[in-house]
């Protein structure tokens, strides 16, 4: 296991920890007030990705996000849920239909990291009083998200979804559009894809039917389309969103799925 994708599933660990804080604070009160953390057990504090994360300090008071849920925030998470939990349905069929080494690989780091992101969601969804998506909804979820309101926020949100907050390539990574992004036609495109990247029901089938170099061929094509559906929908919220715990999660979704993206295009399919 690489030490990227180690630090990866770290700092996911440490945002459910913070999202089980969050639906905590949100049951005493305002979600947004600072949380007391007591002597009994430590609590690790995140800081950028990339950075060594510190412990608190007892009696240190971790304050919650320094704005309100937006739009933006509600809409990528109500669509990265039905998104993670396709790729785990695709990553499931592995398991029998192939034994090349590097998509054995890449579908065990997915499952380790996505299944993880999935439970970080759903815990912030559930603190705000929304409802966690059903199923994986093919190209739907993403593009449902929050209700708008007559200035483009979700009902009962603030925050706006404009353009006069865009993240800068420094914070967000090269966006999706950029030269170093991984997105595009490329080796992974599929004609009729949405701008999500998910594959339709018929395109699961074909996959499940299919064995060996086919299904290899095949997995990676749907994958890698799938992850630049994923590398779009984090750059719109690092974006256009708020709240800092989804805007640290779409940063680990964006740079580990580009690094999973390169791993896939450097796959050797034979036969």
């Amino acid at each position: 296991m690489s030490a990227q994708f180690r630090s990866r599933t770290f700092y996911v660990t440490v945002l459910l920890t913070f999202a089980s804080l969050a639906t905590l604070s949100a049951c005493a009160g305002d979600p947004r007030e600072p949380t007391a953390i007591g002597t009994d057990a430590p609590v690790i504090v995140p800081r950028s990705p990339g950075a060594p994360a510190r412990t608190a300090e007892p009696g240190e008071r971790i304050a919650g996000p320094s704005e309100a849920p937006t739009a933006a925030d509600v809409r990528f998470v109500e669509g990265m849920i039905p998104h993670h939990r396709q790729a785990l349905e695709m990553t499931a069929m592995v398991a029998g239909r192939t034994d090349n080494p590097g998509i054995l690989r890449v579908a065990e780091q997915i499952a380790l990291t996505q299944e993880p992101e999935i439970k970080v969601m759903a815990t912030w969804l559930t603190a705000l009083g929304r409802r966690i998506p059903d199923a994986h909804g093919h190209r739907s979820a993403a593009g449902g998200g929050a209700t708008p309101g007559r200035d483009g926020t979700a009902s009962g949100l603030t925050g706006g979804n404009g353009g006069t907050d865009a993240t800068p390539e420094s914070e967000a990574g090269a966006s999706p559009g950029s030269s170093g992004g991984a997105t595009g036609a490329g080796d992974g495109a599929i004609s009729g894809a949405g701008e999500d990247g998910m594959a339709s029901p018929q395109e699961l089938d074909a996959l499940r039917a299919s064995r060996g170099a086919a299904f290899d061929r095949m997995f990676l094509r749907l994958m890698i389309r799938h992850h630049e559906g994923a590398l779009k929908m984090a750059d719109d919220v690092l974006r256009h969103g708020r709240d800092q715990r989804i805007r640290m999660l779409a940063r680990e979704v964006y740079s580990g799925q580009n690094l999973e993206i390169a791993r896939m295009r450097s796959i050797r399919v034979t036969g």
